[in-house]
C-alpha cells in the first residue's frame, strides 16, 4: 500500500510540474520550426543615410537564416539551432561575413564602427531598432534591450539605425516591403500546393490487386479407340 501511495504522489507531482513548465524538448515546437518558411524585411540607417542592403548570404552559410539580397531575410531552419527562441537577429547577424552588430554598436560590411555616443550628424548617436510586424503596417516600435536578442517573424520589418535619440527612424523602403510580400506569398502557395497534394493522396482508394481465379485448362478427352472383335464364320460340313 505504501509503494502505491508513493508511486502516485510521484505521477501527480510529475503531471503538474509538466503542465506548469512544459519540458525544454518542447522547444523545437515553438515557431518557428524546422518545417517554417518565413521572410523578413531588414534596412540599416546609419547617421540618417539608408545604407545598402546587403548581398546575398554565401552559399557556405551554414544556417538556415539566410539573406537572398534586396534586404530580404529567409528563414528556412537547417538544426532546432534555427528555430523557437534562437530564431534571432543576432543569430543571422552573427553568421554574416563583415557584418558587427552588438548591444551597443555596428558594422557594415565595409565601413566601419559605430559606437554609442560616438558624434553622429554633430551628435551623440546610439544604436536603436525599429520593427514593424508586418510589411503593410504604418505603426513601427522600438526595441528596448539587446537587438541581437531581437525574435524574427514572419512577415516583420526591421530598420537596424544609429541615429541621434529622438531623431525619425524610417521604414525599409518599398523595394524590401514588395521582396517580403513576394516571399510571403510564394510560401503561402507552397504551403498550400503541399497541404492539397497530400489531401489528395490521402483520399485516394487503393486498388487491390485482382484475386480473380483463372480456371484450370481444360484438355479435350480423348477416347479410347473401340476394338474390333474378329467375327469368326464356320462352314457346315
Amino acid at each position: 500500500m505504501a509503494v502505491i501511495v508513493v508511486i502516485g504522489v510521484t505521477l501527480v507531482t510529475y503531471s503538474r510540474q509538466e503542465r506548469l513548465h512544459p519540458a525544454s524538448a518542447a522547444v523545437d515546437k515553438i515557431p518557428p520550426t524546422l518545417t517554417a518558411d518565413w521572410t523578413e524585411g531588414l534596412a540599416f540607417d546609419i547617421c540618417g543615410t539608408p545604407a545598402a542592403t546587403l548581398a546575398a548570404s554565401p552559399a557556405t552559410t551554414a544556417i538556415g537564416i539566410k539573406t537572398s539580397g534586396h534586404g530580404v531575410i529567409n528563414l528556412q531552419p537547417l538544426t532546432n539551432a534555427d528555430t523557437g527562441p534562437n530564431a534571432t537577429l543576432g543569430r543571422f547577424t552573427g553568421h554574416y561575413p563583415g557584418l558587427t552588430l552588438t548591444a551597443d554598436s555596428i558594422k557594415l560590411p565595409g565601413g566601419k564602427l559605430y559606437t554609442n555616443g560616438q558624434s553622429c550628424s554633430s551628435k551623440p548617436g546610439y544604436l536603436q531598432v525599429k520593427t514593424w510586424s508586418n510589411p503593410t503596417s504604418q505603426s513601427g516600435k522600438l526595441y528596448s534591450g539587446d537587438p541581437r536578442n531581437l525574435l524574427l517573424e514572419n512577415g516583420q520589418l526591421i530598420t537596424v539605425a544609429f541615429v541621434p535619440r529622438g531623431t525619425s527612424i524610417p521604414k525599409p523602403p518599398g523595394t524590401v516591403v514588395t521582396g517580403v510580400l513576394t516571399g510571403m506569398t510564394a510560401a503561402a502557395t507552397k504551403a498550400s500546393t503541399t497541404a492539397t497534394t497530400a489531401a489528395t493522396n490521402s483520399l485516394t482508394p487503393v486498388t487491390a490487386p485482382s484475386t480473380t481465379p483463372t480456371a484450370p485448362s481444360t484438355s479435350p478427352s480423348t477416347s479410347p479407340t473401340p476394338t474390333t472383335i474378329g467375327k469368326t464364320t464356320t462352314s457346315s460340313p
